[in-house]
């Protein structure tokens, strides 16, 4: 695929970007601009910087540069951030693949980490760290990523699958006792898992103890 025919299958998602990127507007400008949700907005955005990554990789690969999209994707835990790394990192290969037009989004736009592998051991160790600065400082995700020198999302993702991985343990001890419908009950009571976490700690505390930190 050209970047002109990709820019054709998603004309919304690339305003949009272009809305949100040159002229600084929020998505409920953008909403209300294109008569749409809020959520229609965002998840237009969404499915374009999906497609730009791909074709970037793609196209990348084409001229002998082998990316991991998801080793890529799992260290931003952004579509958007992860085409950002791209445009910076492979400014002019890009350019060439864009036909000389500009990047999605602008240089300078935002400043964000920069790409490194991480080991489990690394993992652990923020684990440990977001965790307390979380919930005994009362520090914001933005913040802790700046310290940690990882993304926003990043520092959500690893907090949330902290208490993702206790739910999946607990489960297995629960389900013998109440049914399969603890599963719907639990993941349904909330989108957080740090709030699914408490409603089994709150309602099966016997099963889970070894589990409470």
């Amino acid at each position: 695929m050209v970047f002109e025919k990709l820019i054709e299958k998603h004309k919304i998602g690339y305003e949009i970007a272009c809305l949100r990127y040159q002229k600084n507007k929020r998505y409920k400008e953008i909403a209300s601009q294109f008569n749409l949700s809020d959520y229609n907005v965002r998840e237009k955005h969404k499915k374009f910087l999906y497609d730009v990554l791909d074709f970037y990789i793609e196209g990348l690969k084409k001229m002998h540069i082998e990316i991991n999209k998801w080793e890529l994707y799992d260290f931003y835990y952004s579509f958007f951030l992860t085409v950002a790394y791209l445009e910076k990192t492979y400014s002019s290969y890009l350019r060439f693949l864009r036909h000389g037009k500009p990047p999605i989004i602008p240089e300078n736009y935002i400043e964000f980490p920069s790409f490194r592998r991480l080991t489990e051991e690394n993992i652990l160790e923020y684990e440990k760290y977001i965790l307390e600065a979380i919930e005994q400082h009362k520090k914001k995700y933005s913040d802790i990523g700046q310290e940690l020198e990882l993304s926003k999302e990043k520092v959500i993702h690893i907090y949330n699958y902290y208490y993702h991985k206790k739910i999946l343990k607990a489960l297995d001890r629960i389900r013998p006792t109440v049914g399969s419908s603890i599963d719907e009950y639990i993941y349904g009571s909330s989108y957080r898992s740090y709030k699914r976490w408490q409603l089994i700690v709150n309602e099966y505390p016997k099963l889970v103890q070894d589990l409470i930190d």
